[in-house]
């Protein structure tokens, strides 16, 4: 975190590429970074770290992170931009919350606000035998 902190505005692989740096003595992280633009994000992810795109419908995109682990054996990341619609849903979530959960979710779900979605899929798809991490948040408005 305090590496990310240092700089979060830097081009998002320059940003996993100094964490990789700060985990090197450790055992690794997965991690995942998102930009959120209006109409559109930018993820960069190593690890077993999905990214999505909801709008009050429907899931609309899908990503996961590139193979490999922070700090240990990192391939060289990349940036993978999506749309995002304004008040559209970006959720990030680790391999210990059941990725069908996304396959055909009921429109109560995707209309959730962000703290509620992620406390919702912590709760209902979290996998006992991993640990699980959730986050999820809305679009920028663009401006006037």
């Amino acid at each position: 975190m305090r590496t990310f902190h240092t700089d979060p505005d830097r081009p998002l692989p320059e940003v996993l590429t100094r964490m990789n740096r700060a985990l090197r003595h450790t055992r690794g992280a997965a991690v995942g970074v998102l930009r959120l633009r209006p109409e559109h994000a930018d993820y960069c992810g190593i690890g077993n770290i999905r990214a999505l795109a909801l709008t009050h419908d429907r899931v609309r995109h899908r990503l996961i992170g590139q193979p490999g682990i922070v700090g240990w054996g990192m391939p060289t990341p990349r940036v993978h931009d999506f749309p995002l619609p304004q008040g559209g849903t970006a959720v990030l979530h680790s391999d210990g919350i059941d990725a069908r959960w996304s396959l055909d979710p009921p429109p109560s779900v995707l209309r959730l606000p962000p703290p509620l979605l992620s406390a919702a899929l912590a709760h209902g798809h979290r996998r006992v035998r991993d640990d699980a991490t959730v986050l999820a948040a809305r679009s920028p408005l663009r401006l006037p």
